[in-house]
């Protein structure tokens, strides 16, 4: 739907949001794909997509190896458009899903993993 917009809808939408229209654009492109692989092949630690969003306007401390936003981009996406509070569950949702995840894995931490995918 926000494709659909007028320029000066777009802009005085994404204004709220402290965000360029551009911006919000891409996160909400990518937002939309990673909710479609959820949907159809619930295969989302994988998310990768070349809807480039301005790495620097998201987390300024993220080394960029290859153009391409992931979940960790996507997840860090979710605070500028999301409530402080909703983003603070979202990120408490996400630390249960590990802490649930290291429990069953008997060889590594599962924050390893994390790490390591971050860092590909």
């Amino acid at each position: 739907m926000y494709g659909l917009l007028k320029q000066p809808d777009k802009n005085e939408t994404a204004k709220k949001i402290n965000a360029s229209s551009k911006l919000l654009k891409h996160i909400l492109i990518n937002a939309t794909l990673a909710r479609n692989i959820c949907v159809h092949s619930d295969r989302l630690f994988y998310f990768h997509s070349r809807f480039f969003m301005t790495f620097s306007l998201i987390d300024n401390t993220y080394k960029v190896n290859n153009n391409s936003n992931n979940l960790y981009m996507l997840i860090r996406s979710m605070e500028k458009i999301l409530s402080k509070q909703d983003y603070n569950d979202l990120i408490n949702s996400i630390n249960k899903k590990f802490d649930k995840l290291n429990k069953l894995i008997k060889l590594l931490n599962a924050r390893i993993i994390l790490k390591i995918y971050i860092n590909c």
